[in-house]
């Protein structure tokens, strides 16, 4: 009986399964509802399985009684068929109200959106922005892209379409310039930020694109023309030989010129974000804080700063730093500095300051060296007019007019040399000191000096030794000058102590010295004689201007050659002359 009547549960399973699969209605499977259907199929083999066993191992049913058992069954199954339809008709309503609640969202999107589907990328959606941006009045709904906007054939924008696509990997771009058609027909450039993502089907093949792109021009203009403000103010500020930078409320430095790079030597770039003290040395670093911090506080500060250079050398620097306040908030948003390198200016200055010590102290012995030469001559002139007024028959007498005219004419000579090395300081220093070469015997200029100082030694005696002869061409005045300076002073230094000047060759050189046994000069001061207005001693121990070697030094190196000394306290002078051996032109 169980034999006979087989085929036919058989068949009523099947139909079962047919009709669980189908949902009455013959639709296509979801997602879910596969899920489920494989569940109850399984389950539904596994009863068939027990049902078929029972039949084989137990007591012959009869037929009515296997009928109820498959109707029990079929029931079951009816029923979660039923159960299944519903789930199926739920799913499908919630797909849709999601899908119009994303298209609802797209719509309101403050990005340009767009659906497009399939590989020809045929649009299906465009939200009021992405018109407004890149379709304007075009008709776009079921037409491909590349024919709605054939402006972007040759951007590569059409090879991203395709790679994502293909790929199903989404396509994300920054700040991209693209041209676009405007309403009027004429093409507006603009700068674009995009991504192009895939939505796929049920079976994970891709079937469209989800476009979005915002319009991020004026970000983009307002950014290149703040970089363009930025290069021409470093441009601007690296010409200057000033140091500007811009530090923020924590102190790193945000802007530096060119100059930071040529003193520290390394890259402004690597000293942005950096602190003063992570590539200056601690010593600057200790004195330049406070500012910063009473600057960074609201104070404008201003302040001398001496810096060591990584070479070690030192300089000063006038410092500034402006806080820079926020003009709405009033908050201190960072300070800006300004540096300028102040060296040589103080160097200037204290030169300068003590030129003007100089010529004050010059103006002061000036004036008493030219005064004593006026008063002997005044007094002299007084003697002899009251002698002549009075009478006196002495007043003519040969002697002492002779005596008179003398000491006169040692005043005036005296007088003449101060005037003249005033005016040889002022020629020196505009530039026209001349000279005038000729060729002569250096040897016979200086006997003729010796023969010549000789009356005015006052006792000291003064010899000369020389080869026969040392010829070149200088400037005769010039030389008879300095020579005459040089023994001047070795009689006024040696205070009545012998002097003696010696002449030779000195390979091509004419080598002249002059050597006196005074006391001597310091060797701190061995090159401070040869400058104005300066001298071994006071004023006051020995007369004159402090002007004698520094004139004499300018007229041999301007011959081209040098003048030294060579001295030991206690053990005199000599000062040693080197002038080259050459041939006036005819």
């Amino acid at each position: 009986m169980l034999q006979a009547h087989l085929p036919e549960f058989l068949d009523d399973l099947i139909k079962g399964l047919l009709q669980l699969e189908d949902g009455g209605a013959g639709r296509q499977r979801t997602g879910p509802g596969e899920d489920r259907l494989e569940q109850v199929i399984q389950e539904y083999g596994l009863l068939q399985s027990v049902l078929l066993e029972f039949l084989h191992r137990e007591a012959r049913p009869s037929p009515e009684g296997i009928q109820l058992i498959l109707d029990s069954v079929n029931k079951g199954i009816r029923e979660a068929a039923v159960g299944l339809q519903h789930a199926r008709t739920q799913t499908e309503k919630l797909k849709s109200g999601e899908r119009e609640r994303l298209i609802s969202a797209f719509k309101a999107a403050t990005a340009a959106t767009a659906i497009v589907h399939g590989p020809q990328f045929i649009y299906e959606f465009a939200n009021d922005e992405y018109l407004r941006l890149f379709l304007g009045t075009r008709e776009y709904l079921g037409l491909p892209l590349r024919r709605v906007l054939p402006e972007l054939e040759g951007t590569g924008i059409f090879e991203q379409l395709d790679e994502s696509f293909r790929t199903g990997r989404r396509v994300e771009q920054s700040e991209v310039p693209l041209h676009f058609r405007t309403a009027d027909g004429t093409m507006k450039l603009g700068y674009y930020t995009y991504t192009f993502t895939p939505h796929f089907d049920e079976s994970g093949r891709v079937q469209g694109l989800l476009l979005m792109g915002i319009n991020v021009t004026d970000y983009v203009l307002a950014r290149q023309a703040i970089q363009r403000s930025q290069e021409q103010l470093q441009l601007i500020t690296d010409r200057l030989p000033a140091f500007v930078s811009y530090i923020d409320r924590e102190g790193r430095y945000r802007f530096v010129n060119r100059t930071y790079e040529t003193w520290y030597g390394i890259k402004g770039s690597e000293m942005l974000g950096k602190k003063r003290r992570d590539f200056t040395t601690e010593e600057t670093a200790d004195l330049a804080e406070p500012y910063e911090r009473r600057a960074l506080s609201g104070e404008p500060v201003r302040y001398e700063n001496v810096l060591r250079k990584p070479s070690g050398e030192y300089t000063i620097q006038d410092v500034e730093f402006v806080p820079d306040r926020d003009s709405e908030t009033g908050e201190i948003r960072g300070a800006i500095i300004v540096a300028h390198d102040i060296t040589e200016q103080k160097k200037s200055r204290q030169a300068l300051e003590d030129a003007i010590r100089a010529r004050d102290e010059f103006l002061s012995i000036a004036s008493h060296e030219l005064k004593t030469p006026l008063t002997s001559i005044q007094l002299q002139t007084q003697m002899m007019k009251r002698s002549i007024e009075q009478g006196r028959p002495d007043a003519f007498d040969p002697p002492r007019v002779t005596r008179l005219v003398v000491q006169t004419d040692k005043s005036v000579q005296r007088l003449t040399r101060l005037v003249d090395d005033i005016l040889d300081i002022s020629r020196i220093s505009t530039g026209k000191l001349t000279f005038t070469p000729e060729t002569f015997d250096l040897c016979e200029l200086a006997r003729e000096v010796v023969e010549r100082m000789a009356v005015q030694a006052s006792g000291a005696r003064i010899t000369c030794e020389s080869q026969d002869q040392v010829e070149g061409a200088w400037d005769r005045f010039r030389i008879d000058q300095v020579l005459t300076n040089l023994v001047t002073n070795a009689i006024r230094y040696g205070q009545g102590s012998p002097v003696k000047v010696t002449v030779h060759c000195s390979g091509p050189y004419a080598e002249l010295r002059v050597r006196d046994q005074g006391p001597g000069i310091t060797p701190e001061n061995q090159e401070r004689i040869f400058l104005r207005f300066e001298r071994a001693t006071s004023a006051s121990t020995v007369s004159g201007l402090g002007l004698g070697l520094y004139i004499s030094r300018e007229i041999i190196e301007r011959h081209g050659g040098s003048i030294r000394v060579e001295s030991e306290p206690g053990k005199g002078a000599t000062f040693i002359v080197k002038l080259p051996l050459r041939v006036a032109p005819p």
